[in-house]
């Protein structure tokens, strides 16, 4: 699968992915949305993006098993994960870090926080 530059943001609270997706796209960064974890996972393997930026706490599917499915099929190298959290304490980061993701964010994100990230 070939690899494209847009961004995948998950977020089960639409308005906040929307409003996102939208200060991603004003900055250059073409941005899809899944509002799941299952509809996640179909999009990353319809359309493999460069970086998925994923909310933690999601019913059903959360973020931390979606991104140990997304780390079970694709490397660090292939897909950048990025974990968005309500919660920023060390016992977070720990879970982030064991389910694959390679940054865990706090909410309320900065943009220029997550543009940062992805020029890394």
């Amino acid at each position: 699968m070939e690899q494209n530059n847009d961004l995948l943001v998950v977020d089960d609270n639409v308005d906040s992915a929307e409003s996102l997706a939208m200060l991603l796209d004003l900055c250059g960064y073409p941005t899809r949305l899944a509002h799941d974890g299952p509809t996640a996972l179909d999009a990353v393997e319809a359309a493999l993006p460069r970086t998925v930026i994923l909310d933690i706490s999601m019913p059903g599917m959360d973020g931390y098993e979606v991104a140990r499915r997304l780390r079970a099929r694709y490397s660090a190298e292939q897909l950048q994960l990025v974990g968005l959290s309500g919660y920023g304490d060390q016992e977070s980061h720990r879970q982030a870090q064991a389910a694959g993701f390679d940054r865990l964010l706090v909410k309320p994100v900065d943009v220029d926080a997550i543009i940062a990230v992805l020029k890394k």
